[in-house]
């Protein structure tokens, strides 16, 4: 049996290595093909019946992204102005043919391969779950023949990247819990009747010949993609995250390990939305957009996390009892919802102070650089809005942006003191204040010199990256 672990390995011949493996890349892509066909025709059908670009949103989609490079209706300060900014990005150099931007036809063409990409993903990952042919085909098809799908893919609609990004992103995400350790005690419960089903192994892909598996940053890459498609994707990315985490705890990895993998994950999808933010309210300076964000950024930073954490349990526990108050489970249950239950108002705590830092800093490297010299020479020369802001802005916004990455680094690999404390989660900063009050003076010092060595790492790291990417720097 074959497994593709990724997006551009779905098509491609895999095995785990002396265990079979329960998704086939066979019958992947046999689904994907067949979906691809099944778009194409109803795609045409709805040419035909002018339908194509009948929905507003899907014209809007067309002319964001001709306006992207179109120097004579420079409208690149559009892309985000409603939408997310991949799908215009992956659609900016087609349509400047006139044929396509009239048509909708390469759009159209991108949203049938993500629809297809989107119905093999989920084949694999109902295969996997289940070790059902039958199961993954009729699962696939549930999907694939559902009308509003079917219409969504034949229009330049976004959709189907959002449904292209996740469900690889999960797909990858589920395999890379199943082989982080040894099957725990949950994982072998499962096994029930005395299945003779294969379970993954901590075997790495053998793919054409190379072994391989997905990585924390591919998959935090896929999850940073379906972030930067559609909003509707930051919470899912925050549930399956929070599901990880959970799932490499309950298999047998220590909780903290589990926690730092998952925040490694998280990274990307972090970084790509505060990014993001950043740069919509610096080049949407005074909208209705940028002062929400810079309020939203300013509360986020100037409250202190504790307050955040105690108002959330006021609020969502004692008031409209839909969270715990804290813990990691609820004693005598410890389901796969109860725990996911527990971890909300904790992750969305945190969620909130990373994604305020990132916004803020980006926003205001990106307002520097639009206020630099060469920026005004550049304009008076005639050179595009797009092109300013992509190859001189950004390059130099984001020089800030790698120093505040490596300053983060001991907090995504130490805990969060702080929450863990409100919300009695077990880690490694509430490890350190716990520690404190027994007077465990050799724990606290190993605490604070691991810390102190992640800080001047972090930095390190940062100095180097910074030295190769910018030419006006040169480590001595």
């Amino acid at each position: 049996m074959i497994i593709p672990p990724a997006l551009s390995e779905f098509a491609a011949s895999a095995r785990v290595e002396g265990v079979e493996g329960r998704g086939s890349g066979a019958l992947v892509r046999s689904v994907a093909l067949a979906a691809a066909v099944l778009g194409a025709a109803i795609a045409w059908h709805y040419h035909t019946l002018g339908l194509t670009l009948s929905h507003y949103d899907a014209r809007g989609h067309l002319v964001v992204a001709r306006r992207i490079i179109d120097s004579i209706t420079p409208g690149w300060q559009q892309v985000g102005a409603v939408w997310l900014p991949l799908p215009h990005l992956l659609n900016a150099i087609p349509v400047q043919v006139d044929a396509f931007y009239r048509t909708g036809a390469s759009a159209v063409a991108l949203s049938i391969a993500e629809y297809a990409i989107a119905a093999g993903a989920i084949a694999w990952i109902v295969q996997w779950l289940t070790g059902s042919t039958i199961a993954a085909v009729a699962a696939a098809a549930v999907f694939a023949l559902n009308p509003n799908v079917l219409y969504l893919q034949s229009t330049p609609m976004t959709e189907p990247l959002l449904l292209a990004t996740t469900t690889v992103a999960l797909a990858m995400l589920m395999y890379w819990c199943a082989n982080a350790c040894r099957p725990g005690p949950l994982e072998a419960a499962l096994e029930i009747g005395g299945s003779e089903r294969a379970r993954p192994t901590s075997a790495a892909f053998e793919i054409d010949g190379a072994r391989t598996r997905p990585t924390n940053a591919t998959i935090g890459i896929a999850f940073a993609l379906a972030c930067l498609t559609r909003y509707e994707a930051w919470p899912v990315t925050v549930s399956a995250l929070v599901a990880a985490a959970w799932t490499r705890w309950r298999r047998g990895e220590a909780l903290a390990s589990a926690l730092r993998e998952a925040a490694a994950v998280a990274a990307y999808p972090a970084i790509a939305v505060g990014a993001w933010i950043g740069i919509r309210g610096a080049t949407h300076r005074y909208s209705l957009f940028d002062y929400c964000a810079t309020v939203g950024a300013m509360v986020a930073l100037s409250v202190p996390t504790f307050w955040f954490g105690l108002i959330g349990i006021y609020i969502f526990t004692l008031k409209l009892g839909w969270v715990p108050a804290g813990n990691m489970y609820t004693i005598g249950d410890g389901s796969v919802l109860d725990y996911l239950h527990h971890l909300i108002l904790p992750s969305l705590v945190l969620s909130l102070v990373h994604v305020a830092i990132w916004s803020r800093y980006m926003r205001t490297a990106t307002l520097d650089a639009l206020s630099q010299d060469f920026v005004k020479t550049a304009r008076a020369k005639g050179v595009s809005e797009r092109r300013i802001l992509l190859k001189h802005v950004v390059g130099n916004a984001l020089l800030p942006m790698i120093t505040l990455a490596g300053m983060q680094l001991p907090s995504i690999l130490t805990g969060a003191l702080v929450t863990e404390t409100v919300f009695t989660w077990p880690g490694m900063g509430r490890l350190f204040l716990d520690s404190l009050g027994y007077s465990d003076y050799p724990v606290v010092m190993g605490l604070l010199i691991f810390s102190a060595i992640l800080v001047v790492l972090g930095n390190l790291i940062a100095d180097i990256i910074i030295a190769t990417v910018d030419p006006r720097i040169r480590l001595g």
